[in-house]
This record gives C-alpha cells, structure tokens and sequence, in this order.
C-alpha cells in the first residue's frame, strides 16, 4: 500500500473500496478473473485500512450507507463468480468423461479408411 494511501481519509478509503469493486465486477462481466483477483488484493489492503481507522473515529453510523452499498456489490461479485464456477465444473466434467470414453472405446475404435 503507498505511502499516500494511509493518508485517504475514511470517506476517500470507503470511496475507493466500492470503485475497486465496481472494477472487479466490470472484470467479472468480462471473465477476466485474474484481474478480479489482482483488483481483491488491493482491496483487502484498503479495507483493512479503513477498518482499522475507524476503529478510531467516534460516531460510525455513517459507516452503514457504504458498507451495505459494498455488500450489494458483494453478491453480485459472488453471484458471477459462483456461475463461473459452475461453468468451469462442466467444462471438467465434459472432459472427464472424454477421457473415459476414450479409455473404454478408443482402443477398440476400427482404424478409419
């Protein structure tokens, strides 16, 4: 984390964590994990960041709007990732059972003419 970072203040950090995960959804919606999980690393600095300042700042109602607007953004996040999951699963899948077929039937299969 740059130096410049500690110094956000706590709306600035909030600020920045829901524009990091607006970007890690963008990435999402365009399957390109590995950003999401570049993007989550940086994020993960900043909220532990601003969890720890406002660990000091009295009077955290205001820390509602933005952690709920992070959540929301959350599931979605969740909700891609887990579809792509599922994606990847059949994708395995489909190839377990073309390796099985070969196994069974590749062997035995006429030569062509």
């Amino acid at each position: 984390m740059s130096e410049a970072a500690h110094k956000l203040s706590p709306d600035e950090c909030w600020g920045d964590i829901i524009a990091l995960t607006r970007s890690m959804l963008d990435a999402a919606h365009a399957q390109r994990w590995e950003i999401v999980a570049n993007l989550e690393k940086q994020r993960g600095a900043l909220l532990d960041l601003a969890l720890a300042a406002e660990a000091t700042v009295a009077g955290h109602k205001w820390l509602a709007a933005p952690i709920k607007h992070l959540l929301a953004l959350n599931r979605q996040l969740v909700a891609l990732g887990e579809g792509q999951l599922c994606d990847y699963e059949r994708q395995l899948q489909n190839i377990a059972l073309g390796r099985r077929a070969e196994q069974l039937y590749g062997e035995n299969t006429p030569p062509s003419c």
